[in-house]
């Protein structure tokens, strides 16, 4: 994602979050959504809601966000195809409106 209106989002949840809200110490600089949008894949104007609702955003350091992924890779239980779909109607999203 690399819009403007995502720029100025990343840019205001950080200002007002500075820290990690998980790890408190650690200076925050990536914001994660907490409810991943591929699960909105089949509505892109929920998909786009959720991207950029500030409730559904989480200022996080590098590593608490590299660690909620990778938790989130193994509590999946969806078959190959579906998460290409899902992938595919995302890019598709992405493509469409941050390009």
């Amino acid at each position: 994602m690399n819009s403007t209106k995502w720029r100025e989002t990343r840019h205001t949840k950080l200002i007002y979050n500075p820290t990690c809200e998980i790890w408190r110490e650690k200076l925050a600089t990536e914001i994660h959504h907490i409810q991943p949008l591929e699960q909105y894949s089949n509505n892109p104007e929920l998909m786009e809601l959720m991207c950029f609702k500030w409730s559904n955003l989480q200022a996080l350091c590098h590593q608490c966000h590299k660690n909620l992924h990778l938790e989130m890779k193994l509590h999946r239980n969806q078959k190959e195809s579906v998460k290409k779909n899902n992938k595919d109607k995302v890019d598709d999203f992405f493509n469409t409106y941050f390009n």
